[in-house]
C-alpha cells in the first residue's frame, strides 16, 4: 500500500513517463509507416521486426534525452527561476531545430528519419509538456487558466494539421523514390495533402456534431452505426476522386498498378485504389469523436462538481469565522469584566485578525509569510489574554515564504491547542510549533499539552471543518496525522506543493 502511494505520488509529480509514452507511440507509428510505405504488398505480423522497433525507439529516446532528463530532474534543479525558464526554452523549443541546421536526415538503425520529422516530434513533446506540467512556477496559474480555456476542438485541429504535415512528408519521400528528378515542390504537396485531410476533418465534424449528438443520443447505437456507414459512402467519393486526380497522388497509382490498369479515366478504375486506404482513416476518426464526446461530458460534470465544491467551501468558511471570533470575544469579555488594562490592546489585535479574516480569508490563497504572521498575532493575543506562562516554540524552516496555500487552515490546529490544552491547564503547559518545506511538501506540526480530563475522542467543529476543507482543496495531496497520549496531543499536517 505504501509502495502504491509512493508510486502514485511520483507519477503525479513528474511527467517524464508521459514523454516516454509519447515517444513510444510516435516510434511505433513511424516504424509501421516505414515498413508498409507504399509497398503495394501486405505486411504480415511475422514479417514485422520488433528488434527494429526497439532499436528505433531507443535511438529516438537518445535524441530527445535532454527532454527526458529535464523531466526527471526538474524538481531537483537548484537554479534560479529565470535560469530554469531559459533551460526549459532551450530544451523544448530551440533544441529540435538544431537538427535542421546540422543534417537533412539521421540514420537510426535501419530507418532514416528526416530532420523535419524530428522537429514535428519536438513540437508534439512541447504540446505534451504544456498540457501535462506547469513548467514555470510564476506562471503556473496562468497556464492552468489557459488550459481550461483552450477548447479541445482546437487540439483536434492541431492533430489534423500534424496529420497533413506527416502525410505530405511521407508522400514526398514516395514520389522521390519513384522519380527523384521530378518531385513536386513541398508547398504543392502540402496543399494537396491538406485538401485530402480536410475531407477527413469534415467527416469528423459531421460525425461529432450531427451523428453523435443528434442521432446516437436520440435513436441509439443501431441508427448511429448505419448513419456512420452511410456517411462513409458519401465521403468515399470525393476522397477517392482527389486520390485519382491530384498530381501528387496519381503517380503513385501509376507506379503501383500501371497505366493499362488505371486507364485514361481514373474514376472508372474503381478498384485501382484500395478501399481500406480511404475507409480506414474515416473509421479512425470515430474513436476521436467518442473521446471528444466524453471530454465534453466530463467538463460538464466537473463544472457541476466545482460549483458544488465552491458552495460547500463558502459554507465552511462561514463556519470558521464565527467559531474563532466566538471564542476570542468571550475571552476579551472576561478580561473586561476583570477591568484588565490590556483589554484595549487585545481589542486592537483582534481587529487586525478580523481584517485578515475578512479580506484575506475570503481569497483562495495566501502566502506563507502572511499565514505565519497571522498565527503569531493570534498567539500574542492569547498570551495577552491568558496571563499565564507556557513553553512556546515556533520553528520555521521554509525557503520560499512566497509559496501560496489556502488561508486559515493551519490556525485551526493552533486554536485547538489553546482550547483543549493551554487554556484549561492546571499545571505547566507547552505549545511547540514547526513549519518546514521538505521534499516538495509543506509540513506543519503542532505538539501541545492537554489535560487528561479534557481528552476528547470525537473531533470538534474546527477539526471536522479542517478535514473537510483539506479533502475538497487538496484531494490525494495531503495527510493529517493525529497522535494522542497521556498529557500530549500532536497533529502533523502535510500538504503537497
Amino acid at each position: 500500500m505504501q509502495f502504491a502511494n509512493s508510486l502514485s505520488q511520483h507519477l503525479n509529480n513528474s511527467n517524464w513517463w508521459i514523454h516516454v509514452t509519447t515517444l513510444t507511440i510516435v516510434a511505433f507509428m513511424y516504424v509501421m509507416t516505414f515498413v508498409v510505405q507504399f509497398s503495394g504488398s501486405l505486411v504480415y505480423i511475422s514479417q514485422y521486426k520488433w528488434t527494429q522497433f526497439c532499436i528505433f525507439l531507443l535511438a529516438l529516446m537518445g535524441i530527445f534525452s535532454p527532454v527526458l532528463l529535464y523531466s526527471i530532474f526538474r524538481n531537483r534543479l537548484q537554479v534560479f527561476h529565470k535560469a530554469k525558464h531559459v533551460l526549459w526554452f532551450l530544451i523544448f523549443m530551440a533544441y529540435p531545430f538544431v537538427f535542421l541546421l546540422l543534417t537533412p536526415s539521421i540514420q537510426l538503425g535501419s530507418i532514416s528519419i528526416m530532420a523535419e520529422n524530428l522537429i514535428v516530434i519536438g513540437i508534439v513533446l512541447l504540446i505534451v509538456e504544456i498540457f501535462s506540467h506547469s513548467t514555470m512556477n510564476s506562471y503556473s496559474q496562468n497556464i492552468s487558466d489557459w488550459k481550461e480555456k483552450v477548447s479541445p476542438e482546437w487540439v483536434v485541429v492541431v492533430l489534423f494539421i500534424m496529420l497533413a504535415v506527416f502525410y505530405a512528408s511521407r508522400l514526398r519521400i514516395a514520389l522521390g523514390d519513384i522519380n527523384p528528378e521530378n518531385v513536386p515542390s513541398g508547398f504543392s504537396i502540402g496543399i494537396q495533402s491538406a485538401l485530402v485531410v480536410l475531407f477527413y476533418y469534415l467527416f469528423y465534424l459531421v460525425n461529432h456534431y450531427f451523428l453523435a449528438n443528434k442521432i446516437f443520443k436520440k435513436k441509439g447505437i443501431v441508427y448511429y452505426g448505419f448513419s456512420v456507414l452511410a456517411c462513409i459512402c458519401i465521403f468515399f467519393i470525393p476522397i477517392y476522386l482527389l486520390h485519382s486526380y491530384l498530381p501528387a497522388f496519381r503517380p503513385l497509382l501509376l507506379y503501383k498498378l500501371g497505366e493499362d490498369w488505371i486507364g485514361s479515366n481514373p474514376p472508372n478504375a474503381f478498384w485501382s485504389l484500395r478501399l481500406g486506404s480511404i475507409v480506414m482513416p474515416l473509421l479512425l476518426t470515430i474513436p476521436l469523436t467518442v473521446l471528444m464526446q466524453w471530454i465534453g461530458m466530463a467538463k460538464r460534470v466537473n463544472a457541476l462538481e466545482k460549483e458544488k465544491t465552491e458552495t460547500e467551501l463558502n459554507l465552511l468558511k462561514q463556519q470558521i469565522n464565527p467559531h474563532f471570533f466566538f471564542n476570542t470575544l468571550n475571552n476579551i469579555y472576561s478580561m473586561s469584566r476583570k477591568k484588565n488594562e490590556d483589554t484595549p490592546e487585545a481589542i486592537l489585535q483582534l481587529s487586525d485578525l478580523m481584517r485578515y479574516v475578512i479580506y484575506k480569508g475570503q481569497e483562495d490563497t495566501a502566502t506563507l509569510s502572511q499565514e505565519i504572521k497571522y498565527i503569531e498575532d493570534y498567539i500574542d493575543l492569547q498570551k495577552l489574554r491568558l496571563h499565564q506562562k507556557f513553553d512556546y516554540q515556533f520553528d520555521i524552516n521554509v525557503t520560499h515564504l512566497e509559496l501560496e496555500i489556502t488561508p486559515l487552515l493551519i490556525i485551526i490546529l493552533v486554536e485547538n491547542a489553546f482550547k483543549h490544552g493551554i487554556e484549561v491547564a492546571s499545571e505547566d503547559s507547552y505549545l511547540h510549533l514547526s513549519l518546514e518545506e521538505k521534499n516538495g511538501q509543506l509540513i506543519f506540526k503542532c505538539d501541545n499539552s492537554i489535560e487528561d480530563s479534557n481528552h476528547q475522542d470525537k473531533p470538534g467543529l474546527g477539526l471536522k471543518n479542517l478535514k473537510r476543507r483539506l479533502a475538497l482543496i487538496y484531494p490525494n495531496a495531503h495527510t493529517l496525522d493525529i497522535e494522542k497520549s497521556k498529557g500530549n496531543y500532536k497533529a502533523t499536517l502535510r500538504i503537497d506543493l
